[in-house]
């Protein structure tokens, strides 16, 4: 499967149709999304407001919440609390009512769990201020180091805070962010002479929460436009692209065969960004700009179809190399997608709010596509598979990977090349 055929197939696995993307976009999975809790709708869960990872509050019960949304419950109570009954007359009455049982101690579960979470645990934070003489705020910036575990907690608490000023601090203007804290430190009555600490660290964690939720809107924007071929600046973009992948070979024509050599569909390029606008560009200018060897070198793997110029007898005898065998720029705009995904179900939090001392940008997005780029090329390696017919599996498989990595509050994806050097590991 060669050049082109071998994008379109690819394409059309992705979700793409075989002139260009239809529909790049791979909804995560509903227990990523956030929202209500994975499992059946019958099963009425009642969930409080809360980010993953957030260890205040109510964490613990949150945690049950969620179990409670899936067979978890249904599973324990089978094998701990009704216990398999002989086939017996003298047990069908009891045996007739077990499912409504069942159903009962479920909701009265998810009674106490939501009445613990909603009062009970406002009073533990009113005796732990008592107590320590310090809001729930001050404990987390005093007691958490800095990074995803502080900045995750600040922000769930802020977010699961009563007071209004609180819910809405998460989503300040950047430039208003330092009146906002003053505001809050006259809300908790903590006087900014005696704890300046406190106010450095919170301005710290609303710089990366909001600048979170405005790099989702820019991603979002360049995901949203489309690719103009009228527009010389997305032209030039385009041209440049092919520059950096192959310096040493002239483009004859705009139009023209030769975009398949760097994995695109067809002649004509512009097709291939409709599912994710021009996002997938400025992605892949970024990644063959910034580290010019390792994806020039990623490019050249990706045209060796597998047992090329070997019979299946001689490849197994030789095993000269892994040849990859797929298409560049159509990975890339898949990668693309999965990074958008990420950011959108806020697994990068974790990545953003450990490396960006200060609000997460743009720049740091693309970094990241270049590392999961540069890692996906490796684990499609590693994995060795038979040919491109099993690019979602693999697809599959690596997201999977990252998303486990990303669940970690101290993760932050290490970078191993050019791109990535600005990177701040706090």
């Amino acid at each position: 499967m060669e050049g082109g055929t071998r994008a379109a197939w690819l394409g059309r696995g992705a979700g793409l149709g075989p002139r260009g993307p239809l529909a790049l976009r791979v909804s995560a999975p509903r227990a990523e999304q956030g929202g209500r809790a994975a499992g059946p709708r019958a099963c009425g869960v009642l969930r409080p407001r809360s980010e993953p990872g957030g260890a205040v509050g109510g964490a613990v019960a949150l945690r049950l919440l969620q179990l409670l949304g899936n067979s978890a419950l249904d599973t324990y109570l089978d094998k701990e609390i009704w216990k398999p009954l002989p086939e017996d007359s003298s047990y069908s009455a009891c045996t007739v009512n077990t499912g409504t049982m069942k159903h009962f101690l479920r909701m009265l579960i998810q009674v106490c769990l939501y009445f613990y979470c909603n009062f009970l645990w406002r009073c533990l934070k009113f005796v732990m201020r008592k107590l320590t003489g310090r809001c729930e705020l001050q404990r987390i910036c005093y007691n958490t180091k800095p990074g995803a575990p502080r900045t995750m907690k600040i922000e769930t608490s802020l977010r699961d805070s009563k007071s209004k000023l609180l819910q809405t601090s998460v989503s300040v203007h950047p430039d208003a962010i330092e009146k906002t804290i003053e505001d809050i430190m006259e809300l908790k009555k903590i006087n900014p002479d005696i704890n300046p600490q406190l106010g450095i660290s919170l301005q710290a964690c609303l710089l990366q929460i909001v600048g979170y939720r405005n790099l989702i809107a820019d991603v979002e924007k360049l995901r949203r436009e489309p690719y103009d071929s009228d527009n010389p600046q997305h032209e030039e973009m385009l041209l440049k692209l092919w520059k950096f992948l192959k310096p040493n070979t002239p483009l004859e024509s705009r139009i023209s065969k030769q975009w398949c050599e760097i994995g695109f569909q067809g002649d004509d390029p512009k097709t291939d960004f409709r599912g994710m606008g021009l996002l997938g560009l400025y992605n892949l200018q970024y990644f063959a700009e910034r580290d010019a060897t390792a994806a020039q070198q990623v490019l050249s793997d990706s045209l060796h179809p597998k047992c090329s110029k070997f019979s299946k007898a001689e490849w197994e005898k030789k095993r000269m190399d892994k040849a990859i065998g797929y298409s560049f720029a159509i990975v890339g705009i898949n990668i693309t997608d999965l990074a958008y995904n990420l950011l959108v179900s806020g697994a990068l939090k974790t990545h953003f709010y450990n490396i960006a001392p200060e609000a997460p940008t743009l720049s740091h997005f693309q970094q990241t596509f270049c590392y999961l780029m540069h890692e996906f090329h490796k684990f499609w390696i590693d994995e060795d598979p038979m040919d491109i017919m099993e690019f979602n599996r693999v697809r599959e498989k690596f997201r999977k990977r990252i998303v486990k990595q990303l669940q970690n509050p101290d993760m932050a994806l290490c970078p191993h090349f050019a791109a990535s050097e600005g990177l701040i590991n706090m």
